[in-house]
């Protein structure tokens, strides 16, 4: 027999009583960071005098019953691992799709935490790394590049430290080599 945890972490919010989010049944965390840990159990009201209930818990079997997946994450039980997967939306990667990933406007794709990349921006050419879900960019050094892979007559700038080729597109034109019009 477990014991809920009170209060206790469930997306982001501190509970202080069994809740009924993603399920009809009352349900609780049986440690104090559910975020974290995925153990939990049904509340089972068992009434000892009005007004006052004890609660006996049986522990999840199916960790996706309450989805742990966030922002819209579809939840895929592993059960030869005891584990589960999210998959994510585009827009969001991590364990629990709670990861926000960066949006390129230049080159309409979204970015991975960690992952870097080189454009042009308002004529200056910049490498960019996603951090936290924020673009962050610094100029760098460029040269001419030796063949222009840039369509629609795009312009090319070859990063000096990284020798990436980056494009300048034409108006009504984008993406990484300015093919999308």
């Amino acid at each position: 027999r477990k014991e809920c945890k009170f209060p206790f972490r469930q997306g982001g919010s501190i509970h202080h009583h069994c809740i009924t989010i993603s399920s009809s049944r009352p349900w609780c965390s049986l440690t104090h960071n559910f975020d974290r840990d995925f153990l939990w159990g049904y509340c089972a009201a068992v009434t000892t005098r009005p007004s006052v209930f004890v609660h006996s818990l049986r522990r999840f079997t199916d960790l996706c019953q309450v989805n742990p997946c966030q922002n819209s994450g579809i939840c895929t039980l592993v059960p030869h691992r005891r584990s589960f997967e999210c998959s994510c939306p585009e827009s969001f990667t991590g364990r629990h799709c709670d990861q926000r990933k960066c949006y390129e406007t230049i080159h309409l794709r979204y970015y991975d935490i960690g992952e870097s990349w080189g454009r042009i921006y308002h004529r200056n050419v910049e490498r960019c790394t996603c951090v936290d879900g924020e673009i962050s960019c610094v100029r760098v050094r460029y040269t001419v590049c030796s063949e222009n892979p840039c369509e629609n007559d795009g312009t090319c700038r070859l990063i000096t430290a990284t020798r990436e080729e980056v494009c300048a597109c034409r108006p009504g034109y984008s993406g990484p080599y300015c093919s999308i019009g």
